[in-house]
């Protein structure tokens, strides 16, 4: 990975933050999963053992590296995907069904979201929404990303399964499927459009448990 202008490399066991160059070791990032990490200019976003944080990384004197954590928040079991960056949020999937949505600079909980699955796959940004697939589903669910409720949800057939997360090619939602009993791989193509201000109807998304949609500061406990 690159960090101000810095190759940098994950090592060890606990992990660590390894920048190929001059660099203060304390205060680097350590403890985390290498898969789940996200960098966005001096910022660095990445999950450890049932918590999300995010560190805020400096060249100084000599061009030397320097790295604070700015926040952490414990999250209720693991994250296996990096997560979903706005101008003011930071959206992680979790393995205990929800989608928390932080503030980026503080880590305040703004919002966090249910599901029926684990998440564990990285989330699709679509217009003014996020969307989902849900672990051992065929289903994409969407969450608007201001509060957190129901947008919409793209069903699969009976018998399939969504195989990865979604992609999006202009207006057309895209995911690979595996069809039993035939095992045949297919790309699914759906149409879609999203609209701010319709609701989704009480139909739309009958597997989805939205009555644990909360705000707050803190997520739960881990269980």
């Amino acid at each position: 990975m690159e960090l101000l202008g810095l190759s940098a490399a994950w090592i060890g066991s606990p992990t660590r933050l390894l920048p190929l160059g001059p660099h203060r070791r304390r205060g680097l990032p350590r403890a985390v999963d290498p898969q789940t990490v996200l960098v966005d200019g001096e910022w660095v976003f990445a999950a450890g053992d049932r918590e999300f944080a995010a560190w805020r990384c400096r060249r100084g004197k000599g061009r030397r590296l320097r790295c604070h954590r700015q926040w952490r928040q414990r999250v209720g079991a693991s994250v296996t995907a990096p997560p979903i960056l706005t101008e003011e949020l930071v959206l992680v999937p979790c393995w205990d069904t929800f989608v928390y949505a932080f503030q980026r600079r503080s880590g305040h909980l703004v919002w966090r979201a249910r599901d029926s699955h684990r998440l564990k796959r990285a989330g699709l940004v679509w217009d003014e929404s996020v969307g989902f697939v849900p672990a051992a589903s065929a289903r994409v669910r969407f969450v608007w990303m201001a509060d957190g409720q129901a947008a919409a949800s793209v069903r699969g057939s009976d018998g399939e399964v969504f195989l990865t997360g979604a992609a999006r090619d202009g207006n057309r939602l895209l995911v690979p499927t595996l069809t039993f009993p035939a095992e045949e791989f297919v790309l699914r193509v759906w149409e879609l459009e999203l609209d701010p201000d319709r609701a989704p109807s009480a139909e739309s998304d009958p597997q989805a448990d939205t009555s644990d949609q909360e705000r707050g500061e803190s997520p739960p406990p881990p269980e």
